[in-house]
């Protein structure tokens, strides 16, 4: 029988909820992974500024230089974080200010667990 199946499983653990976005955590491991190959720390800065502003600009231009930095830049390109460019009439702005935390208490709260009668 499958851990699944199991009516002996009534719990669930959420740890370290809520998480950072996958866009930051990408733009997090650019930048740690630039310095640890020694580019300079304004470069590996500028770079995780620019990855997180491809994902977070109400303009055009901004989200065009943003992409084409990244897709051009040799360390994004050995993480594989390029992503294709879209047109810019297909382009939809995104909030700078959008939060950046997810919180999947809300979702975890109403799933439920199998072998509980309550739902927490």
């Amino acid at each position: 029988m499958a851990l699944k199946d199991s009516l002996d499983v009534a719990f669930m653990i959420a740890e370290g909820c809520p998480a950072e976005n996958s866009v930051e955590q990408e733009s997090y491991l650019l930048e740690k992974f630039m310095i640890c190959e020694n580019y300079p720390i304004e470069e590996a800065q500028k770079a995780r500024q620019l990855n997180r502003q491809r994902f977070y600009t109400e303009n055009y231009k901004d989200y065009r230089d943003a992409g084409e930095y990244i897709n051009n830049h040799p360390a994004a390109q050995m993480l594989e974080i390029t992503w294709p460019m879209v047109e810019e009439a297909k382009f939809k702005p995104r909030s700078k200010t959008a939060s950046v935390f997810i919180d999947p208490m809300p979702i975890i709260a109403q799933t439920k667990i199998p072998g509980s009668r309550h739902v927490r």
